[in-house]
């Protein structure tokens, strides 16, 4: 079987120039918030939830987050939590675990977390913290420190 080139009706040149044009669109800045409140977890959440939680606050995305962001971030981790633990409900009945609900969280949840497909789709690149910079043991720390890893406690 060979492959022979199939006829090019333009639709990729047109699709390419219509990407071209949306990107020429500028960005409308708009004013941000003085103070965001950032909501605390709830300590009924599913122990997964609330490393989640934790994990999304100290994001390197989540300082553009806007007041209703979180709220709707706080909401999102919620529903999250019910389809976990069992108590996710639509139409006021108990539906449990169903791929439909999953699907719906998921969607969800793409809003707050950016895996890394979707930070190299979108171009985004999280730059990594500069190392701390080292200094000098003296002699006593450098002991307590070799015991320490040696499970030795000096007194």
């Amino acid at each position: 079987m060979s492959l022979t080139p199939q006829p090019d009706h333009g639709y990729a040149r047109e699709r390419d120039a219509i990407r071209a044009e949306r990107l020429k669109q500028p960005t409308t800045i708009l004013p941000g918030e003085e103070s965001v409140t950032i909501p605390p977890s709830d300590e009924a959440w599913h122990p997964t939830i609330q490393r989640m939680w934790g994990a999304l606050v100290v994001s390197p995305h989540a300082a553009v987050f806007t007041s209703i962001d979180w709220e709707m971030a706080r909401f999102t981790f919620g529903e999250a939590n019910a389809y976990l633990t069992g108590g996710y409900t639509s139409g006021g009945r108990q539906r449990g675990r169903s791929a439909i609900a999953l699907q719906t969280i998921y969607a969800m949840l793409k809003d707050y977390v950016l895996p890394p497909a979707e930070r190299v789709r979108l171009r985004i690149a999280i730059q990594a913290p500069e190392p701390p910079a080292p200094r000098e043991l003296s002699m006593d720390e450098l002991r307590d420190e070799i015991a320490k890893a040696r499970g030795v406690t000096s007194e």
